[in-house]
Formats: C-alpha cells, sequence, structure tokens
C-alpha cells in the first residue's frame, strides 16, 4: 500500500493513522496493556476488571486510547472465557480433566503473559497491537 493510497481509520474523535502510535501516547497504550497485571492482587477477573478500568479512564483523551484499549478489554475477556471453559471440563469430569487438561491452562496462561509482553513491545515501537484468539466484544 503506497502513501497515496492511504486512508486514515474515522473514529468518534477524528482521523487516526491505525499504523501508528503517536509518541505522546506510547506509555498510556502501553499502560493499558500491562493494567491486567491487577489480576495479581485481585485474582478472580482482575485482569477483566483492569483492563476495564484503564480503558474507561482513558478512553476519551485520544482514538489509539480508545483502541487499544478496546483491544485489551477484548482480549482479557475472551481469555477469562476460555479460562472458565477449561474450569466446566474439570468440573464436569468430577476432577479427572484436570490430568488431561493443565497443559491448556499452562498454555492459556503462557498466552496471556506473551501476548501481554508483545503488546508493550510493539506499543514502544509505536505500532497499535492485536491480540490473537481475541473474541471482539467490544468494537
Amino acid at each position: 500500500m503506497n502513501e497515496s493510497s492511504f486512508r486514515p481509520e474515522e473514529t468518534a474523535h477524528g482521523a487516526w493513522p491505525s499504523d501508528h502510535i503517536p509518541a505522546d501516547q506510547r506509555t498510556l497504550v502501553a499502560a493499558q496493556h500491562l493494567s491486567p497485571l491487577l489480576a495479581f492482587w485481585l485474582p478472580v477477573l482482575g485482569n477483566v476488571i483492569g483492563a476495564l478500568v484503564a480503558w474507561l479512564l482513558t478512553r476519551d483523551r485520544h482514538p489509539v486510547l480508545d483502541d487499544q484499549g478496546r483491544e485489551v478489554v477484548n482480549f482479557q475477556i475472551s481469555i477469562s472465557l476460555y479460562f472458565l471453559a477449561v474450569t466446566a471440563l474439570v468440573v464436569l469430569t468430577l476432577g479427572i480433566g484436570i490430568l488431561l487438561l493443565w497443559p491448556l491452562v499452562l498454555a492459556l496462561y503462557a498466552l496471556q503473559f506473551i501476548t501481554m509482553i508483545l503488546a508493550v513491545v510493539a506499543t514502544i515501537d509505536g505500532r497499535p497491537y492485536r491480540y490473537p484468539f481475541s473474541i471482539r466484544f467490544l468494537r
């Protein structure tokens, strides 16, 4: 795609080129991506609450904060649903499922933290990040 055909993404706050995060917004975007770490202090759904609070507090400041905040919230809700599904399978198998599903639980934790690190690195480089396996609840 050449520069003459580039069209900025239209948002409620005006035009924002979706392939670049302005330097003055990178710290707040990185904080949004790290906000799910609240789960260390609030184990049950702290990741979703942290992401939601960070997004709600910053979404009106710049379109990139709204976009990336929604991205974080969507991923954290998605990952919580994946953990809930694994937990349901363990309960339905009367605990025997944990013998087979513990690698999946470890993979979900790894996915959550590795993507968080990749998101922060992308933000520092000025690139927006799209989480894999994320269901788009908020558009």
